[in-house]
């Protein structure tokens, strides 16, 4: 195993985060726990205010620098590495809801068979068990929390 020498600009909590999330990464694939990458991302929709320029000869092909708006949204992407598997989900807000409804697709539609559904994530404030709660009835949600452990990558880590 590895030692790890902890530069003075990271913390010993950094290293243990980091040495957590690898060690769960180097394990072997087992189907009663997966272990899967979550993270999301907002995305600005945004459109062509004018078509593209017309072509003249000699000159490449050229496009106008504005842009409209068509507002927000999160794409969000769940990635099992040693399946090879992997699956996105386009919802219009990045809050503790959408969080928890991707978790419950995860735990029952695709790892219904699973003991426990491992999430790597980051140390956002919606990546927590509180979202099944906000989200579902408290029996459905603790149904959840019991089926997910949550391994976080180390602060400033992503």
């Amino acid at each position: 195993m590895k030692q790890w020498v902890i530069p003075p600009t990271q913390s010993a909590s950094f290293v243990a985060d980091m040495e957590r999330v690898l060690d769960v990464y180097a394990e072997p694939y087992d189907a009663r726990r997966p272990v899967v990458s979550l993270d999301e991302r907002p995305c600005a929709l945004v459109g062509e205010a004018r078509g593209l320029l017309p072509m003249r000869p000699g000159a490449d092909q050229r496009q106008d620098h504005e842009y409209v708006r068509g507002g927000l949204c999160c794409t969000f992407l769940a990635f099992e590495p040693l399946r090879a598997w992997r699956r996105a989900w386009v919802r219009p807000q990045r809050r503790r809801l959408e969080f928890a409804e991707i978790v419950r697709t995860l735990c029952e539609q695709v790892y219904p068979e699973a003991d426990v559904v491992r999430i790597v994530c980051d140390n956002l404030n919606t990546h927590t068990a509180a979202a099944f709660y906000e989200r579902y009835p408290a029996e459905q949600a603790r149904r959840l929390a019991a089926r997910v452990e949550f391994i976080y990558t180390p602060v400033h880590g992503s």
